[in-house]
C-alpha cells in the first residue's frame, strides 16, 4: 500500500517551503500527496463579511454589500485553486502522484478530518510563528493539528519578523 501524505497549504509564503518539504518526503517514501487548502473566514487574506446596519433603512446597501462579499469570496476561492493547480503541476512534473482538494471550514479541524478520511500517514504543514498572547488570542492551527491528528505531523516553522 502506498503511503499518503496530506499537505496543508495556504496563501502564505511559508506554503512553498511546506510544499518543497512534502515533495522531498514523497520522493523518499514513494508516497502520494494530497494538497489541501482550507477556505477559512479567519484567514488573513479572506474577505470579511460586511457589517450590516441593524436598521433596514438602506436595504440596497445590504444587498450590494453581500454581492461584493460573494464576489470577493469567489476570487478568494479562485486564488486558492490556482495555487493548488500550480503545486499539483510541479508535483506531477517530478513524477509524484498527487491530487488537490479545496474545502471550506475551520482549518485545524478540516485538516485532521481530511487526514482521517484519506488514511494519511503524515500531515506536512507550516507554522507561522505566533507565540505567547498572539497564539493564545489567535489560536494555532498547527497546535490544534498536533494534538488532534490521527497520524504523524511534520511541522515546519518560521520565526516572526
Amino acid at each position: 500500500m502506498t503511503a499518503k501524505i496530506l499537505v496543508a497549504l495556504d496563501h502564505s509564503p511559508m506554503s512553498s517551503k511546506v510544499f518543497s518539504e512534502a515533495l522531498e518526503l514523497a520522493q523518499s517514501l514513494n508516497a502520494e500527496l494530497t494538497l489541501l487548502h482550507v477556505l477559512s473566514r479567519g484567514d488573513a487574506d479572506s474577505p470579511n463579511l460586511p457589517a450590516m446596519p441593524v436598521m433596514d433603512y438602506y436595504p440596497t446597501y445590504n444587498v450590494s454589500a453581500m454581492e461584493m462579499f460573494e464576489h470577493a469570496w469567489k476570487a478568494y476561492e479562485k486564488k486558492g485553486l490556482e495555487i493548488l493547480d500550480e503545486y499539483l503541476k510541479q508535483a506531477k512534473d517530478q513524477g509524484i502522484s498527487a491530487e488537490a482538494k479545496q474545502i471550506e471550514g475551520a482549518p485545524g479541524l478540516a485538516i485532521c478530518e481530511q487526514a482521517k478520511e484519506l488514511s494519511s500517514r503524515m500531515i506536512v504543514m507550516g507554522r507561522r510563528g505566533h507565540a505567547g498572547w498572539s497564539e493564545f488570542l489567535l489560536g494555532s492551527v498547527s497546535n490544534y493539528v498536533l494534538h488532534h491528528a490521527p497520524c504523524t505531523v511534520h511541522v515546519l516553522t518560521q520565526a516572526e519578523s
